[in-house]
């Protein structure tokens, strides 16, 4: 057979409980039991590890990657480094074998010759040209002040090669005029300048004195007439040389290398710092010349005045170092040959490409970031299709909590989705069934009422004709007249007064009226003290109700042979009315209380339903709703107390919460 689960019936009550319990629930800090905290993290725990171990891994792979493009630009630079190294080696030795070859002209005083300075001069171009790099060689004649100007064939044009002579030459001139300025007429010696700018001894006799040792070899250094070369001077007794290496020519035999091609190399000799502009692929199309040119970003001292190379704004002090500090997924790569002194670097190899890092691992790093990126936007979906709608249903029973039975929810978006839709028309249908049925239980209430006062006062007559009989026995006629209009203030009202709500006031004077009544049926059985604050006198009240707790402390708290005390309170705080009945009587028992304070109708052993209390709280909750609550308090032998905690409410309000 097969089995099947069956709930058990419900108990009267359970469902209220139910609700109350989840309100309390509700109202607590338990945030994991709401739904936006469990979606929350069943996103998170969804999408979140794997999208962190997507980037971290993706991170990893672009890192080494990096380092490997690093490595390899590394050895890319050493080798075209090595290689200037090596030509600029061949030229020193192809020096000092031509030293060797022309000691004698070089040294002695009267080894100049127009012819030998020729043949030197061929000599020292096919050095130049046996190192393999385009550029120029100058040998200057110190006695005859001429200079010999060779150079690869085709690499300039007459005009660049006479601006470069005439250059030379200029200089040079200069710098002996200034020293001769200088040197004064006390025997001073007479120093000679060099067409590059650097002194050297004048005067037949030194130079004769000076041996072949002694002959001063600068280092290889920048120098910049048009084009940015790398010089080396050679200082002899008769002649000076000089080598002038074409740095732009070798930029361009570097390009064939992707590293010298696509970045910006910085140069510097020590003293001068340049940058190397590549050749953009918009001045190889259109053959606009100006590709690999050469910018001074810090020159030696007086460069700039002689050359005219610009210099860009704060970079004179920055040291070479500074300019190599790593860059954001960039490489910086440098390399220094020590024996000429000259370094080279790039500071960010690639920074137009990604770093040299092939473009299928960036792919893979967006693919993380964005995997990551969509966890926000399912996490924004799900706000907008179940978030939302279901916090826009609890505000609306919220709504209907507070007794607001009109709130309707408004016309969905378009963007709402089918199921939400109905959800929200069975909402409104609910709540529109739901103003109906309250206002059939007002209806109904008012029918109950009007029976029950048929009920009550025919009870009521006959206690007062009872009481007129004794009177007129005892021939009291004053006291019947007093009971007599006592009775006809208590009928008026308790028949003519059909509204739901009264003021205070009136409220309080059919009170008074009841317990005149009273009085003069117990005498001596009870005393009564109210206080009513200023002003509440306005204030709107259901009808009876103050009067039934006044009547129960009058019918179950009075003891044989003890006076017992009716304390009424009333008293405004802010927008609340509260009013409190007391006595001092015999109090209840502890199952009747249970009852009566669980909201329940209380039978008595013969079977008769006491529902005055039940009726009270019941049109408190169908009148007020939540606003209002009633508190009851006993204790057996020392007496009752009754606290009643009402919407303050003035005729104009309660016009209003009718309709």
């Amino acid at each position: 057979m097969e089995d099947r689960k069956r709930s058990d019936p419900a108990k009267p009550g359970d469902a209220q409980e139910q609700y109350d319990a989840s309100r309390k629930f509700h109202k607590g800090k338990h945030k994991w039991n709401s739904l936006v905290w469990r979606l929350l993290f069943v996103v998170c725990a969804s999408f979140l590890p794997l999208n962190l171990l997507a980037i971290i891994v993706s991170g990893v792979v672009i890192w080494q990657a990096s380092a490997r493009v690093q490595e390899a630009d590394q050895r890319e630079l050493e080798t075209v480094m090595e290689e200037l190294g090596s030509d600029l080696a061949r030229i020193d030795n192809g020096v000092e074998e031509f030293v060797l070859s022309y000691m004698t002209e070089l040294t002695l005083a009267d080894g100049s010759d127009d012819m030998i300075s020729y043949q030197m001069s061929h000599s020292l171009k096919e050095i130049l040209e046996n190192g393999g790099r385009l550029g120029a060689v100058c040998l200057y004649d110190k006695m005859t002040d001429r200079l010999f100007f060779r150079y690869m064939g085709g690499t300039y044009s007459v005009s660049e090669v006479d601006q470069m002579k005439q250059t030379l030459l200029d200089g040079r001139r200069r710098m002996v005029r200034e020293t001769e300025d200088a040197a004064g007429s006390g025997g001073a010696r007479e120093t000679e300048q060099t067409p590059d700018g650097q002194n050297a001894a004048d005067g037949a006799d030194s130079r004769a004195e000076r041996p072949v040792q002694d002959a001063a070899a600068m280092e290889w250094q920048f120098m910049r007439i048009g084009t940015l070369f790398l010089r080396k001077t050679y200082e002899y007794t008769n002649y000076q040389i000089l080598f002038l290496i074409d740095m732009e020519a070798f930029a361009e035999q570097a390009g064939d290398s992707a590293l010298w091609r696509e970045n910006e190399v910085y140069l510097t000799d020590g003293q001068s710092v340049y940058r190397m502009i590549p050749e953009t692929e918009a001045d190889r199309e259109t053959g606009t010349a100006g590709g690999n040119a050469a910018e001074a970003l810090y020159a030696a001292a007086g460069e700039e005045e002689e050359t005219g190379a610009a210099l860009l704004i704060g970079v004179q002090d920055r040291d070479w170092e500074e300019l190599f500090v790593g860059r954001f997924l960039t490489q910086s790569v440098q390399y220094r040959l020590p024996q000429i002194g000259l370094s080279a670097g790039i500071p960010a190899v690639n920074a137009g490409a990604g770093g040299g890092i092939p473009a299928f691992y960036w792919l893979l790093l967006l693919a993380a970031v964005s995997s990551f990126l969509l966890l926000f936007g399912i996490w924004r979906l799900l706000r907008q299709c179940v978030i939302r709608p279901l916090r826009l249903l609890q505000e609306a029973m919220r709504e209907l909590e507070q007794e607001r039975l009109d709130y309707r929810i408004g016309e969905p978006d378009r963007e709402e989705t089918i199921e939400f839709r109905y959800l929200y028309a069975a909402f409104n249908h609910m709540a529109e069934e739901i103003e109906l049925s309250r206002a059939k239980d007002k209806k109904m209430y008012e029918a109950e009422l009007a029976n029950l006062r048929l009920q009550v006062n025919p009870h009521m007559l006959l206690n007062s004709f009872n009481m007129i009989y004794s009177l007129a026995q005892s021939r009291n006629y004053a006291c019947i007249q007093e009971y007599s209009l006592l009775l006809v203030d208590y009928f008026r009202y308790a028949l003519r007064e059909s509204d739901r709500f009264v003021t205070l006031e009136k409220e309080m004077q059919f009170v008074e009226s009841y317990i005149a009544i009273q009085k003069i049926r117990f005498p001596g059985a009870f005393t009564s003290v109210y206080q009513i604050d200023e002003g509440c006198g306005q204030a709107l009240v259901l009808p009876l109700l103050i009067q039934n707790f006044v009547e129960n402390a009058m019918k179950y708290a009075l003891m044989p042979d003890k006076t017992i005390e009716v304390l009424i309170n009333i008293r405004r705080e802010g927008e609340r009315l509260l009013i409190s009945v007391c006595d001092t009587g015999r109090g209840m028992k502890p199952e009747i209380l249970s009852c009566l304070q669980e909201g329940r109708r209380y039978e008595d052993r013969m079977g008769r339903q006491h529902i005055g209390v039940w009726n009270c709280r019941r049109r408190m909750t169908l009148f007020y709703g939540e606003e209002a609550s009633l508190k009851i308090l006993s204790v057996q032998g020392e007496g009752t107390q009754v606290w009643l905690d009402l919407p303050y409410r003035e005729e104009k309000n309660a016009a209003d919460d009718c309709g």
